[in-house]
């Protein structure tokens, strides 16, 4: 793939930026079609002073983890062309995606994984909290650092983490909107393989998994629940390696016009590779038309979703609602 070159040498600042928003906005009416390859373009647009990188891909070839990747290897890479004015060879991999497909098809003839998520979803009762009247809600928080710093001083001490902590608040929340005794909601993991230099490979290597919790009556406190769902993340680990289609075929369960298992969504992010950028690039920008900050645009086929991200030592978190919730 050739990136496609825009020359703007002598447009003003206002007018590159404005040209700028409005390529964005057309370039996202271009969607793209999983059948035809390629899944990713490129585009360098050069102004009087800086250029501007637009890189667009699918979903399905990338996930979170590979792009804060790309963008640390592509910013450090470039950092290094300009001070030594040569090109760089990069290390093999010990690691590829070869090594993901393996791993993949050996899951599939345990036989083990088909008879937990079996006995796991037997008679499991769907949250049913949505409409089908179709809405759009989003809420974003981010939380100061001193919060933040004291919320892991304290689960720390209470032997939690961050993420069983807001995966708890949220399973909790969820629960106040259903009259039943348990709560299913679908927890994202990944799959990345067991080998050396796997947190290196480019790829989509998520996976997310039915998290189906049951309310105990005998639960004492707040630390005892949470306790519960830090050993229910840590058992279903053992297992989040079968992917959500083959739990799907072991459990037999039926697809009409909905989501198997769960409408509902908790996602749990920290990518912290983004530690090692060198010298950001992003941090001698002055306006957003040449930012280097991923910008998503995308689409799940959940309805209620909350997202919770840590990276850089911060706490932000995501709620969006694509149909209404039940009265």
């Amino acid at each position: 793939v050739v990136p496609e070159h825009i020359e703007l040498f002598k447009a003003a600042d206002e007018e590159a930026v404005s040209f700028i928003k409005t390529y964005f906005r057309n370039e996202r009416a271009k969607p793209f079609e999983i059948s035809k390859a390629p899944l990713w373009r490129a585009s360098l647009v050069y102004l009087k002073e800086r250029t501007v990188f637009l890189f667009q891909f699918h979903h399905a070839i990338l996930d979170g983890w590979s792009v804060a990747t790309f963008l640390t290897e592509l910013n450090n890479l470039y950092l290094k062309l300009i001070a030594d004015n040569e090109a760089t060879k990069l290390p093999t991999l010990k690691s590829s995606y070869k090594d993901y497909v393996l791993e993949s098809f050996t899951e599939k003839k345990d036989g083990e994984n088909k008879e937990f998520w079996i006995n796991e979803l037997s008679d499991y009762k769907r949250t049913d909290i949505l409409t089908h009247e179709h809405t759009s809600q989003r809420f974003c928080k981010t939380f100061s650092k001193d919060y933040f710093e004291n919320l892991i001083e304290r689960s720390k001490e209470d032997g939690l983490t961050i993420k069983g902590l807001m995966f708890g608040a949220f399973l909790y929340s969820i629960s106040l909107l259903t009259n039943e005794d348990e709560v299913t909601a679908g927890l994202v993991t990944n799959n990345r393989p067991l080998k050396e230099d796997s947190e290196k490979v480019l790829g989509c290597f998520l996976n997310t998994i039915p998290f189906r919790y049951k309310n105990n009556r005998n639960t004492s406190t707040w630390k005892n629940y949470f306790e519960q769902i830090e050993s229910k993340i840590n058992e279903l680990k053992k297992r989040d390696r079968a992917s959500l289609l083959d739990i799907v075929k072991f459990t037999g369960e039926k697809i009409v016009n909905e989501n198997p298992f769960f409408d509902v969504l908790f996602n749990f992010v920290n990518f912290h590779v983004l530690d090692n950028l060198e010298n950001d690039l992003s941090q001698n920008n002055d306006n957003e038309s040449n930012s280097n900050e991923p910008i998503g645009h995308e689409l799940t086929n959940t309805f209620l979703n909350f997202s919770v991200n840590t990276t850089g030592e911060e706490l932000s978190i995501t709620f969006s609602l694509q149909r209404k919730l039940k009265s």
